[in-house]
């Protein structure tokens, strides 16, 4: 069972595939923490990202793929705003 995602444009969109990042960081063994700072960052370390591509896949999560995940890591840090702060903790 698969569900359509939206189109993925920025890692932090990636991450939002989970619903929030401690729902990831479960999933790859990582800290909510790191998640987080991540996907303020807009970036996910290239070490993870098999880790991430596994999780979708174990998640029923289509499309979170290296080809995905580098296109991704090739665009300009330009092309990034940073989400808003909205109070949750998660």
């Amino acid at each position: 069972m698969f569900r359509i995602v939206p189109p993925m444009k920025t890692f932090a969109d990636i991450i939002a595939l989970w619903g929030t990042a401690t729902a990831l960081a479960a999933d790859i063994g990582e800290t909510g923490l790191n998640v987080r700072a991540w996907r303020n960052r807009n970036s996910i370390p290239a070490s993870r990202w098999l880790d991430v591509i596994a999780a979708a896949k174990r998640r029923g999560i289509e499309g979170v793929t290296l080809d995905v995940l580098a296109r991704l890591a090739a665009r300009p840090s330009t092309d990034w705003t940073p989400p808003a702060d909205d109070g949750r903790a998660a």
